[in-house]
């Protein structure tokens, strides 16, 4: 086909019933709030997919996608007074399906990489992600929703000839995820960056007491994080508390169909673990943990916590794009708050001090109560703090090891 001079070539099966647009080189605005630009496809096609229960239906599907695109939101476009939020090299592909028959279900499915995005123009404020992938798959009615995890073939155009095909697990069921990298500088005062990854899909947990519920999941995990709250972070005068090798997991667990009458219960649950915790730039004082680690295990209403341990509640955080976190926690434990790790502490080359460090508190019940005379038990929360392999040393020439290189770091 040659419109104007330029021949265009079909391609990629484009055939009957399939109503096909491919745009290359697009630019577009709107007034100095939006600009766009990229390559772009659209798509209209009948075919079958397959469901996550393993059921296939004839479906149509309408495509839209995009790739090398360069993208504005905000005020002033295109000056050196840009204010918003600014992406580049990125690709997307939406797909609504519509069964052909029947109930007429809509499924949607979004699959999205950003090489780069960025809040611009906002002075003592910079916040970035790098590396951006976003996954979306959502069934209309909250049925099953589409696998295409070697299940069903998708190609979305997203271009002249090029393509994204979705790949999510339909086995996860509804699906939300988005992991990068993040960076943010606010104000000289924090600094964060490190892989992270959020997601909120559904999945059956079992709890304490050994029953299985079905649950709506809001997971936040981050790997490999450093970050620093103080004052002129990353600079040589920088005053404040920097930690390195931080590895992190959230999760927030909600009832999906509580008994009638009754809301849904909530459970909470943190695992983290802390290379090094250092304070700089009180040279009097120094002040270094390392080898740190954090449990949280948070009971709902009713006493009852998700049991992590082995068989039990298999949980995976994704705290970036290869990394994820398994959740370990014992529910046998009851609700839960541990923390743990290696302290050590020098002041002004007169003290030094150092030791493993654990504190825990936890619920219990079936104590004798010693205040009662008819055997009372009691039933409430156990705190121990225990202090194991401590040195303590007053007088001239203690030393903190500072140097980061060294292997006697932090003692």
């Amino acid at each position: 086909m040659s419109v104007g001079g330029i021949a265009y070539a079909f391609n990629d099966g484009v055939g009957a019933g399939v109503a096909s647009l491919e745009i290359r080189g697009l630019v577009a605005s709107l007034g100095d709030f939006v600009r766009l630009q990229g390559d772009f496809g659209l798509r209209k096609q009948g075919l079958t997919v397959r469901l996550a229960d393993g059921t296939d239906v004839a479906a149509r599907a309408l495509t839209l996608g995009g790739t090398g695109i360069q993208a504005f939101l905000g005020f002033n476009a295109g000056t050196s007074g840009a204010v918003g939020l600014q992406l580049s090299d990125a690709a997307v592909g939406l797909a609504l399906v519509v069964e052909a028959s029947g109930a007429g279900r809509l499924w949607t499915t979004l699959q999205a990489r950003v090489g780069q995005a960025l809040v611009v123009g906002v002075e003592g404020l910079g916040i970035g992600v790098r590396n951006l992938e976003l996954e979306y798959n959502r069934s209309g009615d909250g049925g099953p929703v589409i696998d295409y995890d070697g299940a069903t073939e998708l190609r979305v155009p997203t271009g002249v000839g090029t393509f994204i095909q979705p790949g999510m697990d339909g086995g996860l069921g509804e699906l939300t995820r988005a992991v990068g990298r993040l960076d943010i500088d606010a104000l000289g005062f924090v600094r964060l960056e490190g892989t992270f990854g959020i997601e909120q899909r559904s999945a059956g947990v079992v709890l304490s007491d050994g029953s299985t519920v079905a649950t709506d999941l809001l997971l936040v995990g981050g790997g490999g994080m450093t970050a620093f709250v103080g004052s002129n972070a990353g600079t040589a005068s920088a005053v404040g508390l920097r930690l390195e090798g931080v590895d992190a997991g959230l999760a927030v667990v909600s009832e999906r169909s509580p008994g009638a009458g009754t809301s849904g219960r909530r459970w909470t649950s943190v695992q983290a673990s802390v290379g090094s915790i250092e304070m700089q730039g009180v040279s009097e004082v120094g002040l270094v943990g390392t080898r740190f680690a954090m449990e949280a295990n948070r009971a709902s209403a009713d006493g009852l916590v998700v049991d992590y341990g082995a068989g039990r509640t298999a949980l995976s955080i994704r705290t970036g794009g290869a990394t994820s976190m398994n959740l370990a926690m014992d529910g046998s434990l009851g609700a839960l708050l541990r923390l743990r790790g290696h302290g050590s502490l020098g002041i002004a080359g007169v003290v030094f001090g150092e030791g493993e460090i654990e504190v825990e508190r936890r619920a219990v019940e079936g104590v004798a109560d010693p205040d009662s005379a008819s055997g009372g038990i009691l039933k409430g929360s156990l705190m121990t703090i225990r202090v194991s392999d401590a040195r303590l040393f007053v007088g001239s020439g203690a030393t903190l090891v500072l140097d980061r290189a060294s292997p006697d770091f932090g003692k």
